[in-house]
């Protein structure tokens, strides 16, 4: 694990204002998968389907706005 990941997990994800995040984008992702009929085996493989790749976004997303804000940071020394 990078130490900017590690960050993410210890310090961003542990927020309870990242976890009322994470707790509003499933509803919203099961209100969304209630309207859409998948041929799927199963309900619950989908939703981990979807679970999973939205926690990949956010993490994704969080090391890609990190090293962005250090680039300006290091950018506004020079």
């Amino acid at each position: 694990m990078t130490r900017i990941e590690n960050i993410y997990e210890r310090a961003f994800h542990e927020l309870p204002e990242a976890r009322a995040d994470d707790e509003a984008l499933g509803e919203e992702i099961r209100e969304y998968l209630d309207t859409v009929s998948w041929p799927v085996k199963d309900r619950e493989e989908l939703e981990d389907l979807v679970f999973a790749g939205s926690s990949y976004g956010q993490h994704s997303g969080f090391i890609s706005g990190f090293r962005y804000a250090l680039s300006l940071v290091f950018e506004g020394l020079v």
